[in-house]
C-alpha cells in the first residue's frame, strides 16, 4: 500500500478552520481531494459526510 501524509486545513459547513495531519492511500487515486475528504471523514469522531467538509489547503 502506498500512502502519503498530508497536512490538511479544513472547515465543516463554513465553521472554524482546523488543521490536522492524515495519511491517505495514494496508489490507485486520481482525485486526491476526494480521498483526503474520505480519510478526514473517517478520522472524525462523528462521521459527518464528505459533502460537508471544505478543504482549504493540503
Amino acid at each position: 500500500m502506498s500512502q502519503k501524509r498530508f497536512t490538511v486545513t479544513y472547515n465543516i459547513n463554513g465553521g472554524n478552520e482546523k488543521t490536522v495531519n492524515i495519511w491517505v492511500d495514494t496508489l490507485y487515486t486520481m482525485d486526491m481531494e476526494h480521498m483526503i475528504k474520505v480519510e478526514l471523514n473517517e478520522s472524525l469522531e462523528s462521521k459527518i459526510g464528505i459533502d460537508k467538509i471544505n478543504l482549504i489547503k493540503f
